[in-house]
């Protein structure tokens, strides 16, 4: 008989505190109770969370060069002043926006953020990079319909629009979608 002796009570708080501080909540308290039932061989586990502050964008800015215009990128990621700092979401928002900007043949763009926090961390600013890279167009024997999905086993010639240069390229099984 007894209380079970399976439930790990760190871990249920550690997983809590880490949903609370994407959504913003970085200083949260968690506690977590085992509460045995009559019966020996049952308990309810009771998750005691004290969110406190949530965190607010104070400054956010957006660097790199790409066909997106800053103020709309913010406003889209919901990183403008005033905002509470969802990172979970915005890191979400930032994977969306580099995988649109592949699907416009920008194949190597990236979207990222770097934030600086206060010292409580009650408040954060925020520096997204968008760098959409060359614009690419695949052409095989000529054909300028390539289409290039995950898992693509293809060899083409890259040809960098604007730029002189042309290199062989392969690609075989790539995780990163397009």
């Amino acid at each position: 008989g007894g209380v079970p002796t399976s439930i790990r009570t760190g871990e249920v708080a550690d997983t809590v505190r880490r949903l609370l501080r994407n959504e913003g909540y970085r200083g949260a308290q968690v506690r977590v109770e085992v509460v045995p039932y009559h019966d020996p061989h049952r308990a309810t586990i009771v998750v005691h969370a004290e969110a406190g502050r949530r965190t607010t964008v104070t400054h956010a800015s957006v660097r790199g060069q790409s066909p997106l215009q800053g103020d709309a990128v913010l406003a889209r990621l919901q990183a403008t002043p005033g905002s509470p700092f969802r990172e979970r979401a915005l890191t979400a928002g930032l994977a969306t926006l580099r995988d649109e900007l592949r699907g416009q043949r920008y194949y190597t763009a990236i979207a990222q953020f770097q934030p600086t926090f206060s010292a409580d961390e009650a408040e954060v600013s925020l520096v997204l990079t968008i760098e959409a890279g060359s614009l690419v167009e695949l052409r095989v024997n000529g054909d300028e319909s390539v289409s290039v999905g995950p898992g693509a086993a293809l060899i083409f010639t890259v040809a960098l629009r604007g730029s002189q240069q042309s290199g062989n390229t392969s690609i075989g099984n790539e995780t990163t979608p397009w």
